[in-house]
């Protein structure tokens, strides 16, 4: 269904005014000499979440130039710069389960590694992590954030 920008931004507005049902820091270790990366998620229930919690984190990187084909430009642009591009995720894509629901108070802790590959501008790069909760056919994200891989 599409919405009228109106609609749409009155449908943010009042989304954003929902208190999140869970909370959630990002912490992260890189050791550039062995490419090394731990990124822990430390959080709280805010209420109760009923169902499969689960947990995905990605790494993006921006500035990273290469050809694209832009219909504006007229064509093939060479040295386009690409920002937010997904280099990898650290969990499976729909995501890390890690609890089978939440009571509110309730904290969690979860540890994932992974090694850069060494082509990656690290300073360029976000850590982005969000929580979703499986809920039938619907997934709604009950928490976001993101942090530079380098702070």
């Amino acid at each position: 269904m599409q919405s009228s920008s109106n609609a749409w931004a009155f449908a943010i507005t009042k989304e954003i005014q929902i208190p999140p049902a869970v909370e959630f820091g990002i912490t992260r270790e890189y050791n550039p000499a062995f490419g090394e990366l731990k990124v822990t998620i430390d959080g709280i229930a805010k209420e109760p979440v009923t169902g499969e919690v689960r947990i995905s984190i990605m790494l993006i990187e921006s500035g990273i130039v290469d050809a694209q084909d832009d219909i504006e430009a007229g064509g093939i642009v060479q040295d386009y710069v690409h920002n937010h591009v997904l280099r990898d995720m650290m969990t499976p894509a729909d995501g890390a389960p890690f609890s089978d629901g939440l009571i509110t108070g309730e904290t969690f802790n979860q540890s994932y590694s992974i090694l850069v590959d060494p082509s990656w501008v690290v300073q360029n790069m976000d850590i982005i992590a969000f929580i979703s909760l499986i809920n039938g056919s619907s997934f709604p994200v009950l928490q976001a954030s993101s942090v530079p891989l380098i702070p």
